[in-house]
């Protein structure tokens, strides 16, 4: 950490990453719990010589330095206290004549966690915002279940009569697949038994055949996965509204629990897709997998859901994975933090598994892509449809998975708007890597590469030009290199863009490509002419009355029942997409609180150019 870094953090506030401690003369013992939470968790920094008054933060400085370095360093690699040994790295900075000692603590191996004091297991602690909070016992077995040298889904199951505890059914649609694509090898597989043994999934123990955890979580009949897994697999949401509409958790406009094994819940998820969500109905090929004619979201869908099947924690019994497809975006939630993270999670080639053998028997029949890709093909996908990147969030402290697939367009009006407010030009690949790095708070240049679509070169080109624009500033942390918004633009992009992912969604709208005469001359491999996507309402002097009437409303701060009332609709969302939003978004109206659009008392207020706008329609 340096001085700069150090004054910056000083200006925000504790949170994941970072944990502040007077410790002038002496380390205090709750620092070591930090340390654990670090550890158990995403790592950060511990800095000792800062002190809070009225609510700020404040460098008071370590007096004996070397003491309490000598005493910190010596428990970290003592190996008695905490349950193993921690190399964290160590910086001194001397700030106003004041030492401050900084120390990064890196996270643990999953097979060291959880990280522990005084040899209680008890005494395990994960970062949860801003503080350190003591493991729950569920906590603490989910990190043994992740340290064990065996995957969960290779364990032998004791407790099931291998002659009754497969469904017929879902063995034979695999077959079936995997000899179309293997005819030679399938002709000399043998029975079930023998087909199943062949890839692993029965174990041969004390002279006995037993079936794996992951032949009964593929083929299981629904007794042997009532007694393996005591919840349903997918629990799937559909919401005709927005994200951002508040509503109680059970007025879902649709619902339905997967149950059953991992190739009955692969089918009915994705017959309920092509059904009930896809935009044109559409077959899957029965020996190839693929959709024949499917819309352009279905790649992303079907690796989302993939990467949600195969790397569930299925060892935890008290909470199911969940799809919620909402009006603006697709949620993918998943029990189990995935064991990559960050950069690594665009690196090519293999990474750890939670659950290799289900995986491996699902690609097996080309279910998924090359291994190590999924995620990399989600990026292409909604990039290739013109939308905002993926946000992908692997909670450590609440050992969770999160994918969400956005359906807003990255070249919608309001970003247009929002580049000339900005008082810079960009390409679509960079204004995608801009507003993703915004979204997010910081962004590698793998993920950058990914989110543009581009090599590595271009892309360093490209994140080049975006910090030459004082748009982004490097952030060298300590582990990896990655790239943050300046914070002179954050404070004014939030304002501009929130929120970004609770907006109704734009239209998917097949343009011809213009003249080009009217295109725009690319500058290199990263631009990309903008469409433009404004479509006109088929009855201007209906539209123009309700614009008129909501920025005359308007003009005292008002609620969204109070203008749909005003207006005569009662359906929310189509409000938000159809007259809300795009009022919004060309400036005729404000948000009072635009950071915050769940906030209780969020209203809209017309703006300086709303009333210029209402003059001239009053006219």
């Amino acid at each position: 950490m340096t001085l700069d870094e150090l004054r910056q953090r000083l200006s925000e506030i504790e949170w994941r990453d970072i944990e502040f401690k007077k410790a002038q003369r002496g380390v205090p013992h709750e620092a070591y719990s930090t340390v654990s939470a670090f550890a158990n968790t995403g790592g950060g920094h511990i800095v000792f010589g800062i002190g809070q008054a009225n609510g700020q933060f404040e460098i008071v400085g370590v007096l004996e330095p070397d003491k309490v370095q000598n005493d910190f360093l010596s428990v970290l690699r003592g190996g008695e206290k905490l349950s193993c040994i921690i190399s964290a790295e160590e910086s001194c900075i001397t700030a106003d004549g004041k030492t401050v000692l900084a120390f990064f603590i890196p996270e643990s191996r999953r097979d060291l966690k959880p990280v522990h004091l005084n040899r209680e297991l008890r005494e395990s602690f994960i970062r949860r915002g801003g503080g350190d909070e003591h493991c729950t016992e569920e906590e603490i077995k989910r990190f043994i279940r992740d340290a064990d040298a065996r995957s969960y889904d290779s364990e032998p199951l004791h407790d099931l009569d291998l002659a009754s505890c497969f469904d017929p059914e879902s063995i034979a649609w695999y077959r079936s697949i995997f000899s179309r694509r293997y005819p030679a090898h399938e002709t000399e597989a043998g029975d079930d038994t023998a087909f199943l043994n062949h890839f692993g999934l029965l174990i041969t123990e004390g002279g006995a055949l037993l079936p794996t955890r992951a032949a009964v979580l593929l083929f299981g009949n629904a007794a042997s996965i009532n007694r393996t897994l005591a919840r349903a697999i997918v629990d799937i949401r559909k919401l005709v509204a927005s994200s951002a509409d508040l509503m109680p958790e059970e007025r879902w406009d649709d619902r339905r629990l997967l149950e059953g094994n991992l190739v009955r819940c692969w089918r009915e998820g994705v017959q309920y897709f092509t059904e009930r969500i896809a935009d044109r109905p559409f077959q899957v090929d029965a020996s190839t997998l693929h959709g024949s004619d499917a819309p352009p979201d279905y790649l992303a869908f079907r690796e989302a859901f993939l990467n949600l099947l195969t790397h569930q924690d299925f060892g935890d019994q008290s909470r199911k994975a969940i799809i919620t497809f909402y009006g603006d975006q697709i949620l993918f939630w998943n029990p189990g933090a995935s064991y990559t993270s960050g950069e690594e999670l665009f690196q090519p080639g293999d990474k750890p598994v939670r659950n290799p053998r289900v995986r491996s028997m699902l690609q097996r029949i080309g279910i998924g892509e090359q291994a190590g890709t999924g995620i990399r093909t989600i990026y292409s996908n909604q990039r290739q449809l013109g939308r905002l990147p993926p946000i992908l969030k692997n909670e450590r402290s609440d050992q969770a998975f999160a994918v969400i697939l956005p359906k807003r367009l990255i070249t919608s009006q309001r970003e247009q708007w929002a580049r000339q407010h900005l008082g810079v030009t960009l390409t679509d690949a960079e204004a995608a890597v801009f507003l993703q790095t915004l979204r997010q708070g910081s962004l590698g240049p793998l993920e950058a590469a990914s989110v543009a679509g581009l090599n590595p070169g271009d892309t360093g080109r490209l994140l080049e030009r975006l910090v030459h624009q004082q748009l982004l500033e490097i952030h060298a942390a300590v582990q990896r290199r990655t790239f943050r918004v300046k914070p002179v633009f954050a404070e004014r992009a939030a304002v501009l863009l929130a929120p970004l992912d609770t907006a109704t969604p734009e239209p998917v709208v097949a343009v011809p490509p213009a003249p080009p005469s009217l295109v725009t001359p690319a500058a290199g491999p990263a631009d990309q002419p903008a469409t433009n996507l404004v479509t006109q309402p088929s009855d201007q002097a209906e539209a123009q009355s309700t614009v008129r009437t909501i920025l005359e409303f308007c003009q005292a701060a008002r609620s969204v029942p109070a203008i749909m009332e005003k207006v005569g609709i009662k359906h929310r969302s189509y409000f938000k997409k159809k007259h809300l939003d795009p009022l919004v978004e060309a400036g005729l109206i404000a948000p009072t609180h635009p950071g915050q659009p769940r906030h209780p008392d969020q209203g809209y207020l017309t703006t300086d150019a709303g009333k210029a706008r209402l003059a001239e329609l009053s006219h």
